[in-house]
Order: structure tokens, then sequence, then C-alpha cells
């Protein structure tokens, strides 16, 4: 027996009786069905085969689409068997929150460093001795202190030539 799905109310008008093996169904298509990745379109009246099957590959669309066994963690931990796609999520969402803290723990380090202020190890050779006041270990001095010797130098070259 073939059983027929009537969706169209306009069938029914005039005193028609519905026949022994169909089903009246006068609703909204389903939006699961409706939005479904590979929408089937049913005629005005499908039996109820067309609508078993037409639910049997929207579900598997869905279970396909869902089916996270083929995934490697790469650096997450989680089994790709077991997880759900909102719990991937939020691995991933806090993986990303964590870099985001480090990138942040990062910025404000560089932001606070003064470079200026950082030893740098050089022989200074003929500036050894205007530098010496700046010099902390042998042939160690703070950065700035070795830019404003080698200015320093510079400006009385000028100076002496006319410059």
């Amino acid at each position: 027996m073939i059983f027929t799905l009537y969706s169209d109310p306009t069938a029914f008008k005039g005193g028609f009786n519905v026949p022994s093996g169909s089903v009246l169904y006068t609703g909204a298509m389903l939006q699961i069905l409706q939005n479904s990745t590979n929408p089937i379109a049913l005629p005005c009246n499908g039996n109820l085969n067309q609508v078993i099957n037409f639910f049997d590959q929207a579900v598997n669309n869905l279970l396909i689409q869902n089916n996270l066994t083929g995934l490697t963690e790469g650096n997450l931990t989680f089994d790709p068997a077991t997880i759900t796609i909102n719990g991937l999520h939020q691995i991933e969402i806090n993986a990303i929150s964590a870099n985001i803290a480090a990138i942040e723990a990062i910025q404000g380090q560089i932001a606070a460093l003064n470079a200026g202020t950082l030893p740098i190890t050089i022989n200074m050779q003929c500036l050894a001795a205007g530098a010496a006041p700046c010099e902390t270990v042998p042939n160690t001095f703070i950065l700035s202190s070795v830019l404003n010797s080698i200015i320093t130098e510079i400006c009385a070259i000028k100076s002496y030539l006319g410059i």
C-alpha cells in the first residue's frame, strides 16, 4: 500500500474525501528541511515514502556535516570521535583567548622596554676616555651613553671643520 501525503488544502474542498491510504498535512515545511544543503523538492501530493526519504536525507546531511572523526588534534587536545562541534569551538575559543593573553603580555613588556637603558658590550676604542664615566663593567655601556658619546664626537668634528 502507498500512503499519499496531501499538502494542498484546496484538494479537499467541495466534498472531497481523503483516500484511506492518505495523510492530510497542511502545515509549513520544516526549516531544517527547507535549509538543507541538498533540498529535495516534494510534489504537492507526495507519498509517505518520499517524505521519509526526504527526512532521512536531511538527517544524514546533518550527520555528515557534524562528523568530526576525520579531524586531527594538532596542538589542541580533543577526541574527534566523541567531541561535539560546540565542544570543539570552545577549545578553539580557549586557545585563541590564551594566545591573545600571551600576545598582550608580550606587547606590555615591549611597551615597557626602554631600549636606551639596555647594556651594550662594545670596544669604544678612541672614544673610551669620553665614555668611561658611563662604563658599567669593562667594555659594557648603556646604549644611550654610547650614542651620546658618538654624537658628541661627530659634533666636535663638524665644529672643527666648520660644517
